[in-house]
């Protein structure tokens, strides 16, 4: 990887200057194809190193499917890719394990982020600290309080009092108050004449009335006379 670094120098690589330097892209790279998340496949690290060898030697243009699938999975020149999806299936596992490997605690604190976008098969080289710099929230001030809106002031309205309307004259209150007392006398009156009538009394009353108001002459009979004797008293 040395090597790739001093042929990217050598060739006068154009290079952002806020971007990192090949000496830098190459001892991130180091660290993550040491690390445990590019450990366990051989096929990713080839794929990785060779992507970045490229980009570094100044030569992303020539990332193309066809090329990987040659140099780095060995298929053959003369072979067809139409129906072959292994490049594609090789960059989707390498961005995975990118993803796996920043974050972790190693790759949290890299300084180099090298990531693999999706629809391309070239690399991009960042520093950290700028991409958390450009993803920082930004402070917006806080809600403008409304303004007061002074409520005019309904003037109070006082009440209408009519003089029209003429009161009641006292003589007719005391009429009217006198006709209640009478009348709840009348009622008195007949609640306790029907509780005071004795029960018996009225029956006899309702028996005897066919012939009491008759207007006819009547003979009572008494089936065993009373008969008087001297006593030697």
């Amino acid at each position: 990887m040395s090597r790739t670094a001093t042929h990217a120098d050598e060739a006068g690589l154009a290079r952002d200057p806020s971007a990192p330097r090949a000496d830098e892209i190459v001892g991130q790279l180091r660290a993550l194809l040491a690390s445990p998340a590019f450990h366990g496949s051989k096929r990713c690290q080839q794929f990785l190193e060779f992507v970045c060898e490229k980009s570094l030697a100044g030569d992303a243009g020539s990332l193309k499917e066809r090329a990987i699938a040659i140099e780095v999975f060995g298929r053959r020149p003369d072979s067809g890719l139409g129906e072959d999806t292994i490049v594609r299936v090789g960059a989707r596992e390498v961005r995975k394990r990118l993803a796996q490997y920043y974050v972790t605690p190693e790759g949290t604190a890299a300084a180099i982020l090298i990531e693999l976008p999706s629809g391309s098969y070239a690399p991009d080289f960042r520093y950290a600290a700028a991409v958390k710099q450009s993803s920082a929230p930004v402070e917006t001030a806080g809600p403008v309080p409304p303004a007061e809106v002074a409520t005019p002031s309904v003037p109070e309205i006082a009440p209408v009092i009519d003089t029209a309307a003429k009161p009641v004259s006292r003589p007719f209150k005391g009429l009217a108050v006198a006709l209640g007392c009478l009348g709840l006398a009348v009622l008195a009156a007949v609640g306790f004449a029907r509780w005071s009538t004795d029960p018996r009394e009225e029956a006899f009353q309702k028996f005897w009335a066919p012939v009491l108001d008759s207007g006819d002459s009547f003979v009572i009979g008494v089936g065993h006379p009373i008969v008087y004797q001297p006593s030697r008293r």
